[in-house]
């Protein structure tokens, strides 16, 4: 399967992998059909993300769009964080083969749950 360029790179040296010991929320989300699996840690401070870290199980664009979407919400506000539609990680990796935007799916569940669990 042709991957971006975005997509290959993150896989390969994938940024912000692991727990985040001071997390202030966190939130997975699996895919039931093909069983990947991402959860985030997120820091939150003054409304803004702090710090973002993840862990992945699964096809290389879920491990590339852990990295990526992590990397990319540093410095977000928590509205700006729950606004990312699936639309905009397919464009942050570079584009998804068809049968894989579920990728971008799982990603916002997992920042949902992340963000708006009580």
């Amino acid at each position: 399967m042709n991957y971006s360029i975005i997509i290959q790179e993150h896989f390969r040296q994938p940024k912000n992998v692991g727990q985040l010991p001071d997390a202030t929320h966190s939130g997975e989300a699996v895919n039931e059909a093909c069983l990947d699996r991402l959860r985030f840690y997120l820091r939150i401070s003054d409304n803004t993300v702090q710090a973002c870290t993840y862990q992945a199980e699964g096809c290389v664009p879920t491990i590339a769009a852990g990295s990526v979407v992590s990397d990319y919400i540093i410095g977000k506000t928590r509205d700006e964080v729950l606004a990312l539609a699936p639309k905009v990680i397919e464009e942050l990796l570079g584009g998804l083969p068809r049968t894989k935007h579920h990728v971008a799916i799982l990603v916002t569940q997992a920042i949902q749950q992340a963000l708006l669990k009580t």
